[in-house]
Protein backbone atom coordinates (compact mmCIF):
# COMPACT_ATOMS: atom_id res chain seq x y z
CA UNK A 1 0.00 0.00 0.00
CA UNK A 2 1.14 3.24 -1.10
CA UNK A 3 -0.09 7.10 0.25
CA UNK A 4 0.04 9.92 -2.38
CA UNK A 5 1.16 13.32 -0.84
CA UNK A 6 -1.12 15.71 0.47
CA UNK A 7 -3.39 13.09 0.55
CA UNK A 8 -4.92 13.81 4.25
CA UNK A 9 -6.46 17.14 5.04
CA UNK A 10 -4.42 19.86 6.67
CA UNK A 11 -6.99 20.32 9.63
CA UNK A 12 -6.23 16.28 11.22
CA UNK A 13 -4.42 16.10 14.24
CA UNK A 14 -5.02 12.60 14.77
CA UNK A 15 -4.28 9.79 11.98
CA UNK A 16 -3.42 6.12 12.56
CA UNK A 17 -2.44 3.83 9.80
CA UNK A 18 -1.58 0.43 11.24
CA UNK A 19 -1.21 -2.71 9.88
CA UNK A 20 -1.58 -1.42 6.45
CA UNK A 21 1.78 -3.01 4.77
CA UNK A 22 2.37 0.70 4.21
CA UNK A 23 5.47 1.58 2.05
CA UNK A 24 6.91 5.45 2.08
CA UNK A 25 7.35 5.61 -1.73
CA UNK A 26 6.54 9.56 -1.89
CA UNK A 27 8.45 12.10 -0.24
CA UNK A 28 6.47 14.58 1.12
CA UNK A 29 3.52 12.09 2.82
CA UNK A 30 2.59 14.50 5.75
CA UNK A 31 3.86 17.42 4.73
CA UNK A 32 1.17 19.50 4.68
CA UNK A 33 -0.03 18.04 8.64
CA UNK A 34 1.21 20.74 10.59
CA UNK A 35 -1.75 20.25 13.20
CA UNK A 36 -1.02 16.55 13.23
CA UNK A 37 -0.46 15.23 17.17
CA UNK A 38 -0.47 11.82 16.84
CA UNK A 39 0.28 9.55 13.88
CA UNK A 40 0.69 5.48 14.31
CA UNK A 41 2.56 3.71 11.83
CA UNK A 42 2.93 0.27 13.34
CA UNK A 43 2.96 -2.68 12.18
CA UNK A 44 4.10 -2.12 8.19
CA UNK A 45 6.66 -2.94 5.98
CA UNK A 46 8.33 0.72 6.17
CA UNK A 47 12.03 0.26 5.38
CA UNK A 48 13.48 3.86 5.57
CA UNK A 49 12.13 7.84 6.12
CA UNK A 50 13.59 10.38 3.70
CA UNK A 51 14.37 13.90 5.06
CA UNK A 52 10.86 15.05 3.80
CA UNK A 53 8.63 12.61 5.23
CA UNK A 54 7.69 14.79 8.46
CA UNK A 55 8.95 17.75 7.17
CA UNK A 56 6.39 20.96 8.63
CA UNK A 57 5.22 18.33 11.47
CA UNK A 58 5.61 20.81 13.95
CA UNK A 59 3.06 19.86 16.06
CA UNK A 60 3.46 16.45 16.09
CA UNK A 61 4.03 15.22 19.50
CA UNK A 62 3.48 11.45 19.27
CA UNK A 63 5.29 9.17 16.52
CA UNK A 64 4.54 5.34 16.33
CA UNK A 65 6.54 3.39 14.20
CA UNK A 66 6.48 -0.32 16.09
CA UNK A 67 7.39 -3.19 14.01
CA UNK A 68 8.45 -1.91 10.56
CA UNK A 69 11.35 -2.86 8.81
CA UNK A 70 13.58 0.72 9.63
CA UNK A 71 17.22 0.16 9.26
CA UNK A 72 18.77 3.66 11.14
CA UNK A 73 17.81 6.81 12.38
CA UNK A 74 19.67 10.43 11.25
CA UNK A 75 19.37 13.69 12.27
CA UNK A 76 17.22 14.56 9.33
CA UNK A 77 14.11 12.48 9.71
CA UNK A 78 12.71 14.67 12.87
CA UNK A 79 14.50 17.84 11.76
CA UNK A 80 10.75 19.61 11.67
CA UNK A 81 9.01 17.78 14.96
CA UNK A 82 9.88 20.47 17.68
CA UNK A 83 6.89 19.24 19.78
CA UNK A 84 8.09 15.49 19.45
CA UNK A 85 7.65 13.74 23.11
CA UNK A 86 6.84 9.80 22.10
CA UNK A 87 8.98 8.34 19.73
CA UNK A 88 8.08 4.58 19.40
CA UNK A 89 10.39 2.11 17.14
CA UNK A 90 10.87 -1.14 18.68
CA UNK A 91 10.61 -4.36 16.44
CA UNK A 92 12.53 -2.82 13.94
CA UNK A 93 15.84 -3.88 12.13
CA UNK A 94 17.86 -0.36 13.70
CA UNK A 95 21.70 -0.65 13.42
CA UNK A 96 22.56 2.76 13.78
CA UNK A 97 21.49 6.22 15.59
CA UNK A 98 23.07 8.76 13.38
CA UNK A 99 24.31 11.83 15.47
CA UNK A 100 22.20 14.49 16.53
CA UNK A 101 19.39 12.91 16.20
CA UNK A 102 18.08 13.33 19.65
CA UNK A 103 19.99 16.78 19.98
CA UNK A 104 17.17 19.21 19.03
CA UNK A 105 14.31 17.26 20.27
CA UNK A 106 13.91 19.28 23.13
CA UNK A 107 10.41 18.14 24.28
CA UNK A 108 11.45 14.30 24.20
CA UNK A 109 9.96 12.39 26.97
CA UNK A 110 10.05 8.74 25.64
CA UNK A 111 11.90 6.86 23.38
CA UNK A 112 11.51 3.21 22.93
CA UNK A 113 14.08 1.50 20.52
CA UNK A 114 13.74 -2.00 22.02
CA UNK A 115 14.17 -5.49 20.01
CA UNK A 116 16.78 -3.39 17.14
CA UNK A 117 19.98 -4.31 15.85
CA UNK A 118 21.79 -1.33 17.52
CA UNK A 119 25.65 -2.38 18.39
CA UNK A 120 26.47 1.55 19.89
CA UNK A 121 25.05 4.36 21.34
CA UNK A 122 26.44 7.88 20.36
CA UNK A 123 28.75 9.76 22.62
CA UNK A 124 30.08 12.69 21.00
CA UNK A 125 26.91 14.70 19.13
CA UNK A 126 25.13 14.90 22.81
CA UNK A 127 22.19 13.37 21.80
CA UNK A 128 21.75 11.86 25.47
CA UNK A 129 23.53 14.92 27.19
CA UNK A 130 21.69 17.47 29.19
CA UNK A 131 18.34 15.89 28.52
CA UNK A 132 15.01 14.97 30.62
CA UNK A 133 13.58 11.69 29.11
CA UNK A 134 11.54 10.30 31.28
CA UNK A 135 11.53 6.88 29.58
CA UNK A 136 14.40 5.47 27.17
CA UNK A 137 14.42 1.95 26.76
CA UNK A 138 16.88 0.17 24.87
CA UNK A 139 16.63 -3.46 26.25
CA UNK A 140 17.30 -6.40 23.76
CA UNK A 141 20.03 -4.90 21.29
CA UNK A 142 23.17 -5.99 20.40
CA UNK A 143 25.16 -2.95 22.54
CA UNK A 144 28.43 -3.96 23.50
CA UNK A 145 29.44 -1.36 26.23
CA UNK A 146 28.27 1.68 27.26
CA UNK A 147 30.97 4.26 26.39
CA UNK A 148 32.60 6.97 27.89
CA UNK A 149 30.09 10.27 27.83
CA UNK A 150 27.22 8.35 26.29
CA UNK A 151 24.82 9.97 29.22
CA UNK A 152 25.97 13.09 30.54
CA UNK A 153 23.66 15.21 33.17
CA UNK A 154 20.80 12.87 31.75
CA UNK A 155 17.45 13.02 33.83
CA UNK A 156 15.64 10.60 33.31
CA UNK A 157 12.81 7.82 35.06
CA UNK A 158 13.69 4.76 33.78
CA UNK A 159 16.64 3.76 31.81
CA UNK A 160 16.28 0.22 30.29
CA UNK A 161 19.79 -1.77 28.78
CA UNK A 162 19.17 -5.17 30.09
CA UNK A 163 19.36 -7.53 27.34
CA UNK A 164 22.02 -6.56 25.35
CA UNK A 165 26.03 -7.93 24.31
CA UNK A 166 27.31 -5.17 26.88
CA UNK A 167 30.25 -6.29 28.70
CA UNK A 168 32.20 -2.99 29.42
CA UNK A 169 30.55 -0.23 31.23
CA UNK A 170 33.78 2.77 30.63
CA UNK A 171 34.45 5.66 32.97
CA UNK A 172 32.28 8.67 32.67
CA UNK A 173 29.95 6.11 30.81
CA UNK A 174 27.16 8.04 33.40
CA UNK A 175 28.14 11.30 34.47
CA UNK A 176 26.26 13.60 36.78
CA UNK A 177 22.88 11.63 36.02
CA UNK A 178 19.63 11.99 37.38
CA UNK A 179 17.35 8.58 37.39
CA UNK A 180 14.45 8.71 40.03
CA UNK A 181 13.29 4.69 39.08
CA UNK A 182 15.64 2.35 37.83
CA UNK A 183 18.63 2.15 35.68
CA UNK A 184 18.39 -1.83 34.30
CA UNK A 185 21.72 -3.55 32.61
CA UNK A 186 20.25 -6.97 33.62
CA UNK A 187 20.40 -9.62 31.12
CA UNK A 188 24.31 -8.73 30.02
CA UNK A 189 27.70 -10.76 29.97
CA UNK A 190 29.25 -7.47 32.00
CA UNK A 191 32.18 -8.73 33.65
CA UNK A 192 34.20 -4.87 33.71
CA UNK A 193 32.78 -1.96 35.61
CA UNK A 194 35.71 1.18 35.41
CA UNK A 195 36.62 3.98 37.75
CA UNK A 196 34.50 6.62 37.59
CA UNK A 197 31.91 4.69 35.49
CA UNK A 198 28.66 5.92 37.91
CA UNK A 199 30.51 9.85 38.86
CA UNK A 200 28.17 11.76 40.64
CA UNK A 201 24.30 12.40 40.19
CA UNK A 202 21.46 10.29 42.19
CA UNK A 203 19.97 6.75 40.68
CA UNK A 204 17.45 5.82 42.49
CA UNK A 205 18.35 2.16 42.15
CA UNK A 206 21.38 0.60 39.73
CA UNK A 207 20.32 -2.69 39.12
CA UNK A 208 23.57 -4.69 37.80
CA UNK A 209 22.97 -8.65 39.65
CA UNK A 210 23.22 -12.11 37.74
CA UNK A 211 26.12 -10.72 35.32
CA UNK A 212 29.64 -12.28 34.70
CA UNK A 213 31.18 -9.01 36.47
CA UNK A 214 34.51 -10.26 38.15
CA UNK A 215 35.86 -7.21 40.43
CA UNK A 216 35.31 -3.95 41.49
CA UNK A 217 38.00 -1.65 41.05
CA UNK A 218 39.30 1.73 42.93
CA UNK A 219 36.40 3.96 42.11
CA UNK A 220 33.84 1.84 40.49
CA UNK A 221 30.97 3.76 42.13
CA UNK A 222 32.19 7.35 42.88
CA UNK A 223 30.18 9.98 44.28
CA UNK A 224 26.73 8.69 43.41
CA UNK A 225 23.74 8.52 45.52
CA UNK A 226 20.33 6.30 45.39
CA UNK A 227 18.13 3.85 47.03
CA UNK A 228 19.52 0.28 45.90
CA UNK A 229 22.60 -0.88 44.22
CA UNK A 230 22.12 -4.75 43.35
CA UNK A 231 25.26 -6.46 42.53
CA UNK A 232 24.22 -10.00 43.69
CA UNK A 233 24.75 -13.23 41.51
CA UNK A 234 27.65 -11.98 39.85
CA UNK A 235 31.42 -13.75 39.83
CA UNK A 236 33.08 -11.16 42.18
CA UNK A 237 36.27 -12.94 43.28
CA UNK A 238 37.75 -9.42 45.22
CA UNK A 239 36.98 -5.79 45.72
CA UNK A 240 39.59 -3.04 45.59
CA UNK A 241 39.70 -0.44 48.52
CA UNK A 242 37.48 2.33 48.04
CA UNK A 243 35.11 0.74 45.26
CA UNK A 244 32.18 2.29 46.58
CA UNK A 245 33.64 6.06 47.21
CA UNK A 246 31.95 9.07 48.38
CA UNK A 247 28.59 7.11 47.99
CA UNK A 248 25.37 7.45 49.32
CA UNK A 249 22.95 4.31 49.04
CA UNK A 250 20.46 2.78 51.24
CA UNK A 251 21.22 -0.75 49.92
CA UNK A 252 24.15 -2.68 48.17
CA UNK A 253 23.44 -5.74 48.16
CA UNK A 254 26.39 -8.33 46.93
CA UNK A 255 24.73 -11.30 48.02
CA UNK A 256 25.98 -14.53 45.93
CA UNK A 257 29.25 -13.67 44.67
CA UNK A 258 32.47 -15.65 45.02
CA UNK A 259 34.17 -12.64 46.86
CA UNK A 260 37.46 -14.44 48.96
CA UNK A 261 39.16 -10.86 49.53
CA UNK A 262 38.21 -6.99 50.31
CA UNK A 263 41.34 -5.52 49.89
CA UNK A 264 40.73 -2.51 51.64
CA UNK A 265 38.48 -0.14 52.79
CA UNK A 266 35.66 -0.14 50.90
CA UNK A 267 34.03 2.82 51.68
CA UNK A 268 35.43 6.28 51.99
CA UNK A 269 33.12 8.79 53.76
CA UNK A 270 30.06 7.03 52.23
CA UNK A 271 26.71 6.25 54.04
CA UNK A 272 24.87 2.94 53.23
CA UNK A 273 22.08 1.38 55.78
CA UNK A 274 21.62 -2.07 54.54
CA UNK A 275 25.11 -3.92 53.41
CA UNK A 276 24.47 -7.83 52.50
CA UNK A 277 27.73 -9.11 52.03
CA UNK A 278 25.88 -12.89 53.02
CA UNK A 279 26.70 -16.03 50.96
CA UNK A 280 30.29 -15.66 49.39
CA UNK A 281 33.67 -16.86 50.51
CA UNK A 282 35.17 -14.12 52.68
CA UNK A 283 37.32 -16.15 55.28
CA UNK A 284 38.73 -13.00 56.92
CA UNK A 285 38.06 -9.24 57.30
CA UNK A 286 41.10 -6.54 57.61
CA UNK A 287 40.24 -3.90 60.65
CA UNK A 288 39.90 -1.20 57.58
CA UNK A 289 37.19 -3.07 56.01
CA UNK A 290 34.38 -0.87 57.14
CA UNK A 291 35.77 2.07 58.19
CA UNK A 292 34.22 5.92 58.06
CA UNK A 293 31.04 3.85 56.89
CA UNK A 294 27.79 4.65 58.67
CA UNK A 295 25.69 1.58 58.78
CA UNK A 296 22.60 -0.52 60.34
CA UNK A 297 22.42 -3.42 58.92
CA UNK A 298 25.20 -6.08 58.16
CA UNK A 299 24.66 -9.40 57.34
CA UNK A 300 27.85 -11.75 56.73
CA UNK A 301 25.99 -15.12 56.89
CA UNK A 302 26.97 -17.83 54.65
CA UNK A 303 30.45 -17.04 54.52
CA UNK A 304 33.95 -18.65 55.91
CA UNK A 305 34.70 -16.48 58.69
CA UNK A 306 36.91 -18.44 61.51
CA UNK A 307 37.25 -15.84 63.99
CA UNK A 308 34.78 -13.01 65.33
CA UNK A 309 35.31 -10.17 62.93
CA UNK A 310 35.68 -7.81 65.90
CA UNK A 311 38.49 -5.17 64.58
CA UNK A 312 36.84 -4.84 61.51
CA UNK A 313 32.84 -4.00 63.18
CA UNK A 314 34.19 -2.01 65.98
CA UNK A 315 33.87 1.27 63.89
CA UNK A 316 30.48 0.88 62.99
CA UNK A 317 27.50 1.96 64.91
CA UNK A 318 25.32 -1.26 63.91
CA UNK A 319 21.90 -2.15 65.31
CA UNK A 320 21.83 -5.79 63.36
CA UNK A 321 24.77 -8.04 62.62
CA UNK A 322 23.95 -11.26 61.25
CA UNK A 323 26.56 -13.54 61.37
CA UNK A 324 24.94 -16.93 60.99
CA UNK A 325 26.04 -20.03 59.28
CA UNK A 326 29.91 -19.20 59.11
CA UNK A 327 32.88 -21.24 60.85
CA UNK A 328 33.48 -18.95 64.20
CA UNK A 329 34.54 -21.00 66.97
CA UNK A 330 34.88 -18.81 69.68
CA UNK A 331 34.23 -14.38 70.24
CA UNK A 332 37.26 -12.66 72.03
CA UNK A 333 37.05 -10.81 74.68
CA UNK A 334 35.75 -7.13 73.70
CA UNK A 335 34.15 -8.47 70.96
CA UNK A 336 31.24 -6.08 71.30
CA UNK A 337 32.51 -2.74 73.09
CA UNK A 338 32.04 -0.57 70.34
CA UNK A 339 28.51 -1.85 69.42
CA UNK A 340 26.71 0.28 72.03
CA UNK A 341 23.68 0.90 69.43
CA UNK A 342 23.56 -2.96 68.68
CA UNK A 343 19.84 -4.71 68.98
CA UNK A 344 20.28 -7.50 67.43
CA UNK A 345 22.96 -10.01 67.16
CA UNK A 346 22.66 -13.65 65.21
CA UNK A 347 25.79 -15.74 65.37
CA UNK A 348 23.66 -19.24 64.62
CA UNK A 349 25.21 -22.08 63.26
CA UNK A 350 28.51 -21.52 63.93
CA UNK A 351 31.15 -23.57 65.96
CA UNK A 352 30.79 -21.40 68.97
CA UNK A 353 31.56 -23.72 72.54
CA UNK A 354 31.43 -21.04 75.33
CA UNK A 355 30.20 -17.71 76.06
CA UNK A 356 32.53 -15.82 78.86
CA UNK A 357 31.39 -13.78 81.65
CA UNK A 358 31.16 -9.83 80.26
CA UNK A 359 30.53 -10.72 77.10
CA UNK A 360 27.43 -8.67 76.35
CA UNK A 361 28.06 -6.11 79.01
CA UNK A 362 28.75 -3.45 76.93
CA UNK A 363 25.23 -4.32 74.60
CA UNK A 364 22.73 -2.10 76.36
CA UNK A 365 20.27 -1.67 74.26
CA UNK A 366 20.65 -5.27 72.51
CA UNK A 367 16.74 -6.92 72.32
CA UNK A 368 17.41 -9.99 70.65
CA UNK A 369 20.86 -12.74 70.97
CA UNK A 370 20.36 -16.30 68.98
CA UNK A 371 23.17 -18.47 69.35
CA UNK A 372 21.57 -21.18 68.69
CA UNK A 373 23.36 -24.37 66.22
CA UNK A 374 26.26 -23.86 67.88
CA UNK A 375 28.57 -26.36 70.11
CA UNK A 376 28.11 -24.77 73.16
CA UNK A 377 29.36 -26.29 76.52
CA UNK A 378 29.41 -23.69 78.29
CA UNK A 379 27.68 -20.17 79.56
CA UNK A 380 29.09 -18.03 81.75
CA UNK A 381 26.88 -16.89 85.44
CA UNK A 382 25.38 -13.59 85.31
CA UNK A 383 25.67 -13.21 81.04
CA UNK A 384 22.75 -10.93 80.89
CA UNK A 385 23.63 -8.28 83.38
CA UNK A 386 23.92 -5.53 81.58
CA UNK A 387 21.03 -6.23 79.24
CA UNK A 388 18.12 -5.36 80.50
CA UNK A 389 16.56 -4.61 77.33
CA UNK A 390 16.58 -8.37 75.79
CA UNK A 391 13.63 -9.67 74.95
CA UNK A 392 14.70 -12.95 72.54
CA UNK A 393 17.70 -15.16 73.77
CA UNK A 394 17.87 -18.17 71.52
CA UNK A 395 20.53 -20.96 72.93
CA UNK A 396 18.69 -24.40 71.46
CA UNK A 397 20.55 -26.71 69.51
CA UNK A 398 23.25 -26.86 71.52
CA UNK A 399 25.71 -28.89 74.21
CA UNK A 400 24.63 -27.06 77.19
CA UNK A 401 24.33 -29.65 80.28
CA UNK A 402 23.76 -26.49 83.11
CA UNK A 403 22.08 -23.49 83.07
CA UNK A 404 23.72 -20.67 85.43
CA UNK A 405 22.22 -17.78 86.41
CA UNK A 406 21.70 -15.88 83.57
CA UNK A 407 20.64 -12.55 85.14
CA UNK A 408 22.49 -10.84 87.40
CA UNK A 409 22.20 -9.09 90.94
CA UNK A 410 20.47 -5.66 89.86
CA UNK A 411 19.11 -6.80 86.98
CA UNK A 412 15.31 -6.63 85.97
CA UNK A 413 14.39 -7.68 81.96
CA UNK A 414 10.75 -8.54 81.47
CA UNK A 415 9.11 -9.99 78.99
CA UNK A 416 12.11 -12.11 77.81
CA UNK A 417 11.81 -15.24 75.94
CA UNK A 418 14.83 -18.11 76.51
CA UNK A 419 14.97 -21.10 74.13
CA UNK A 420 16.90 -23.81 75.52
CA UNK A 421 15.31 -26.30 73.97
CA UNK A 422 17.42 -29.56 72.06
CA UNK A 423 20.27 -29.45 74.69
CA UNK A 424 21.37 -32.41 76.88
CA UNK A 425 20.48 -30.01 80.21
CA UNK A 426 20.84 -32.24 83.01
CA UNK A 427 21.03 -29.33 86.22
CA UNK A 428 19.42 -25.62 86.29
CA UNK A 429 20.73 -23.03 88.45
CA UNK A 430 18.87 -22.72 91.99
CA UNK A 431 18.46 -18.90 91.06
CA UNK A 432 18.18 -19.82 87.18
CA UNK A 433 15.05 -17.04 86.85
CA UNK A 434 17.04 -14.20 89.01
CA UNK A 435 16.33 -11.04 87.46
CA UNK A 436 13.68 -12.03 85.01
CA UNK A 437 9.81 -11.33 84.90
CA UNK A 438 7.53 -12.08 82.80
CA UNK A 439 8.29 -13.82 79.11
CA UNK A 440 8.62 -17.82 78.51
CA UNK A 441 11.21 -19.99 78.56
CA UNK A 442 11.30 -23.09 76.35
CA UNK A 443 13.44 -26.00 78.60
CA UNK A 444 12.50 -29.29 76.88
CA UNK A 445 15.25 -32.07 77.86
CA UNK A 446 14.79 -35.30 78.65
CA UNK A 447 17.93 -35.25 80.96
CA UNK A 448 17.24 -33.16 84.18
CA UNK A 449 18.68 -34.32 87.44
CA UNK A 450 15.95 -34.00 89.44
CA UNK A 451 16.57 -32.68 93.10
CA UNK A 452 14.88 -30.30 95.32
CA UNK A 453 17.88 -26.97 93.43
CA UNK A 454 15.80 -28.06 90.20
CA UNK A 455 12.61 -28.18 91.73
CA UNK A 456 12.83 -24.76 93.45
CA UNK A 457 14.08 -23.18 90.55
CA UNK A 458 11.75 -24.44 88.31
CA UNK A 459 8.79 -23.71 91.67
CA UNK A 460 10.42 -20.31 91.47
CA UNK A 461 10.28 -19.24 88.27
CA UNK A 462 8.93 -15.79 87.18
CA UNK A 463 8.33 -16.74 83.51
CA UNK A 464 5.81 -19.38 81.70
CA UNK A 465 7.88 -22.42 80.93
CA UNK A 466 6.73 -23.53 77.96
CA UNK A 467 5.02 -27.05 77.32
CA UNK A 468 6.56 -30.46 79.24
CA UNK A 469 9.14 -28.57 80.96
CA UNK A 470 11.51 -31.51 81.50
CA UNK A 471 11.91 -35.27 82.17
CA UNK A 472 14.42 -36.78 84.84
CA UNK A 473 16.83 -38.93 84.33
CA UNK A 474 17.49 -39.28 87.94
CA UNK A 475 17.70 -40.01 90.50
CA UNK A 476 16.30 -43.45 89.16
CA UNK A 477 12.92 -43.41 91.03
CA UNK A 478 12.05 -40.61 89.12
CA UNK A 479 13.65 -41.47 85.90
CA UNK A 480 11.29 -41.01 83.13
CA UNK A 481 9.00 -38.46 85.37
CA UNK A 482 7.73 -35.19 83.68
CA UNK A 483 7.94 -31.92 85.16
CA UNK A 484 4.59 -30.03 84.04
CA UNK A 485 3.86 -26.58 84.24
CA UNK A 486 0.64 -25.28 83.94
CA UNK A 487 -0.15 -21.50 85.24
CA UNK A 488 3.19 -21.33 86.68
CA UNK A 489 2.34 -24.45 89.03
CA UNK A 490 4.29 -26.72 88.82
CA UNK A 491 2.69 -30.42 89.63
CA UNK A 492 5.43 -33.93 89.96
CA UNK A 493 3.23 -37.48 89.94
CA UNK A 494 5.98 -38.75 92.17
CA UNK A 495 6.88 -38.08 95.53
CA UNK A 496 10.15 -35.59 96.44
CA UNK A 497 10.94 -34.85 99.40
CA UNK A 498 13.93 -32.41 99.58
CA UNK A 499 14.99 -33.45 103.24
CA UNK A 500 17.34 -34.69 103.16
CA UNK A 501 17.75 -34.91 99.64
CA UNK A 502 19.96 -32.61 98.15
CA UNK A 503 21.59 -31.94 95.22
CA UNK A 504 24.67 -29.83 95.28
CA UNK A 505 26.40 -28.04 91.90
CA UNK A 506 29.05 -25.97 90.94
CA UNK A 507 29.04 -23.93 87.68
CA UNK A 508 30.92 -25.88 85.79
CA UNK A 509 33.93 -24.84 83.59
CA UNK A 510 33.98 -25.24 79.71
CA UNK A 511 33.40 -29.02 79.27
CA UNK A 512 33.16 -29.96 82.60
CA UNK A 513 30.30 -30.78 84.57
CA UNK A 514 30.48 -30.89 88.60
CA UNK A 515 27.21 -32.74 89.84
CA UNK A 516 26.83 -34.89 93.27
CA UNK A 517 23.91 -36.05 94.83
CA UNK A 518 23.55 -37.72 98.31
CA UNK A 519 19.81 -38.74 98.01
CA UNK A 520 17.48 -40.29 101.34
CA UNK A 521 15.84 -43.72 100.51
CA UNK A 522 12.33 -42.64 102.32
CA UNK A 523 11.99 -39.87 99.59
CA UNK A 524 11.27 -43.30 97.27
CA UNK A 525 7.83 -43.61 99.12
CA UNK A 526 4.88 -42.56 97.08
CA UNK A 527 3.33 -39.82 99.54
CA UNK A 528 2.50 -36.94 97.35
CA UNK A 529 5.26 -33.55 98.28
CA UNK A 530 3.38 -30.40 98.99
CA UNK A 531 3.81 -27.85 95.92
CA UNK A 532 5.77 -25.20 98.42
CA UNK A 533 8.91 -27.95 99.30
Amino acid sequence: MTIEDWAFPTSIETLSLQSNRLRFTQFQTFMNLENLRTLSLEYNRITHITPWTFTNCTSLSDLNLNSNELGWLNSSHFADCISLSSLNAQSNQIGLIGPGTFTHLTSMARINLAYNRLTELPTESGDFWNKAITYLYLSSNYITSVRSNTFINFTAHTVQLSDNQIAYVNSNAFLDCQVSSTLTLTGNPLKVIQPYAWNGGYIRQIDLASMEIQYLPSNAFHDVSGHALSLYSNTISYIQPSAFNHISFTTIDLRYNGIQDILGAMFNSSSVTYLYLNDNELTNLLPMTFYDLSLYYLTLKYNKLVTYPADALSVLGLQTIDLSHNEISSIPDGSFDAETSLRTLILDSNYITHLQAGLFDSLLLVTRISVAENQLTFVADELLENTEKLSSLDLSDNLLYHIPTLGGENTMISGISINMESNPIESLAKDLFRGMEAGSIQLSTSNLQCGCSVYQSLLNATVMIGGTAATCSYPQYLNGTSLFIASAYISLDHSLECEPVNLSYSQPSINVIDLSWSPDNSSADNSSADSSS
